[in-house]
């Protein structure tokens, strides 16, 4: 399975085997600061909510061929079908958290195992997940993590539902730096706060190619830049 993350929430993975590219959250640039346009293409575009400029762009993304769209996976509207949902072959699912801790605004946090590698995008999700829906969350073996902070979740709630979930590895994401235009926590104030016995890898590319027989043993924290 390959992994990229092109900047703030938006990641593609795609399996080899057969050859499958899903892209998650996508954003609307120039909106969202300097991070650049995605300028790719996917067979499936799942999104965790209706945010246009931050998580939901998904007239930005192209399909396989010429003149075509990849196929839409509503997040939200997952949530109220049987789980998973198979599309091309992928089995899709959703954690029903919402956007504050007065649960407003629904967000899903959408699954989907690629090559037997689940991986969990974390949405939008702006309060500390309860015992229920970290138990709804199924096992994780890559966490896609809002790491910086309000107006998502507290870092330290990121914290405890990481010590508790205990993906084999976990993706930063959603954190302030120099390219977004929201006012987030930078990622070394989330880094500080993990355990001790979490060690952090940072990689020099976007791009990561990850194998059941790769996967750490226990949770790992990996970094990586932002590929626009």
């Amino acid at each position: 399975m390959r992994l990229i993350w092109y900047g703030h929430a938006a990641f593609l993975v795609e399996s080899e085997a057969p050859a499958i590219r899903v892209i998650l959250d996508p954003y609307r640039a120039p909106d969202v600061g300097t991070y650049g346009p995605l300028d790719d293409w996917a067979d499936i575009v799942a999104v965790s909510h209706q945010n246009e400029k931050y998580h939901s762009h998904v007239s930005g993304v192209r399909g396989r061929t010429s003149g075509s769209s990849p196929f839409l996976l509503d997040g939200l509207a997952l949530l109220g079908e049987s789980q998973p949902r198979i599309v091309e072959g992928l089995p899709f699912t959703a954690v029903r958290v919402f956007e504050n801790d007065a649960q407003q605004e629904p967000i899903a946090m959408v699954g989907v195992t690629v090559e037997g590698i689940r991986v969990l995008h974390m949405g939008d999700c702006g309060h500390r997940l309860s015992a229920k829906q970290i138990e709804a969350c199924g096992p994780v073996d890559v966490l896609l993590a809002l790491a910086g902070g309000p107006p998502t979740l507290a870092l330290p709630d990121l914290v405890a539902f990481v010590t508790a979930l205990c993906p084999r590895v976990v993706v930063p994401m959603h954190f302030g730096n120099e390219k977004i235009n929201l006012n987030l926590r930078p990622l070394p104030d989330f880094l500080a706060l993990l355990p001790r016995e979490i060690p952090v890898r940072s990689f020099d590319s976007p791009v990561v190619t990850v194998s059941l027989d790769s996967l750490p043993a226990e949770t790992e924290v990996w970094v990586l830049p932002s590929a626009r």
